[in-house]
C-alpha cells in the first residue's frame, strides 16, 4: 500500500544497538587479549550506527507505535486480488500488540485472525472481511503497536560491521583504503573507499552489498 502519512515512534528501545558482540569481533580479528576491549567497544558502536544509518533501520528488536493515514487512488470495481496490505515501518514483525482503527472519531480495536492477518517477514497487515478474504483498508487512521527486528543479528550484518571495525583497527598502522602503491618515481598511491564519485555513502561496495539486503526503502 502506498503510505499517506506516517508517524512512527519507538516506545521501548532496544537494550543494545551493537550489531556484533565483542567476543565475536575478537574471534574474527584473532585477538585474545583484553587490552583493546575499550577501543573495540567504541568502534563497534560507531560501525553499528553507520550500518544502521545506511540500512535506515537498526534491525534489532524494538517496540513501536505506527500511526498511519492510508492513502490510495479511488477506483471503482477494484478486484479483490488487488486489495493492498498495510505496510509497517519495521520488519520482520515479532508480535503485534494491538491494531486500532478510527472511523468518524470512533476507535475500534481490531482482532487478529478476524479483522486482519500478519505477514511477519515483510511487516505487512492484511485486512480481511467476515469471510476471511483480503479487502482494502478503510481510508481512516490506524494505530499499530508492535515489536519488530531480529532477535539475533543476521550473520552477514555482523560480518559487515566486523569488517568496518577491522578496517579501522588496521588503519592505525596501515591505511586499508590503499588500492595500489607504486614506488617507481618515488611513490604513487591510489586509494579505494566507498562507491566512487556521487555515491551517497563512504562504505566499500562489498560491505554495502551485505547491508543492502536489509535496507529499508525511503520514499520522498
Amino acid at each position: 500500500m502506498r503510505p499517506g502519512a506516517y508517524i512512527s515512534t519507538v516506545t521501548a528501545p532496544a537494550s543494545s544497538y551493537a550489531l556484533v558482540d565483542l567476543a565475536s569481533l575478537k574471534t574474527r580479528l584473532n585477538v585474545s587479549v583484553t587490552t583493546y576491549d575499550a577501543y573495540f567497544t567504541l568502534a563497534i558502536a560507531d560501525a553499528s550506527a553507520a550500518a544502521a544509518n545506511f540500512m535506515n533501520n537498526p534491525i534489532v528488536v524494538e517496540t513501536l507505535s505506527d500511526q498511519i493515514w492510508p492513502w490510495r487512488d479511488s477506483r471503482l470495481g477494484a478486484l479483490r486480488s488487488q486489495s493492498e496490505a498495510l505496510q509497517l515501518k519495521r520488519w520482520p514483525i515479532v508480535s503485534v500488540a494491538s491494531v486500532t482503527e478510527t472511523i468518524a472519531g470512533v476507535a475500534t480495536l481490531l482482532v487478529a485472525g478476524t479483522d486482519y492477518l500478519v505477514d511477519p517477514a515483510y511487516g505487512r497487515l492484511v485486512r480481511i472481511n467476515s469471510y476471511g478474504n483480503p479487502r482494502n483498508w478503510n481510508a481512516d487512521p490506524v494505530v499499530v503497536a508492535y515489536s519488530a527486528g531480529y532477535a539475533s543479528v543476521p550473520s552477514d550484518v555482523a560480518d559487515a560491521v566486523s569488517e568496518m571495525v577491522k578496517a579501522r583497527w588496521y588503519a592505525q598502522q596501515r591505511d586499508p583504503a590503499i588500492r595500489e602503491r607504486n614506488v617507481e618515481g618515488v611513490m604513487s598511491t591510489t586509494y579505494w573507499f566507498g562507491s566512487g564519485p556521487g555515491a551517497d555513502t563512504d562504505m566499500p561496495p562489498v560491505i554495502q552489498a551485505r547491508l543492502e539486503r536489509y535496507r529499508v526503502p525511503v520514499f520522498a
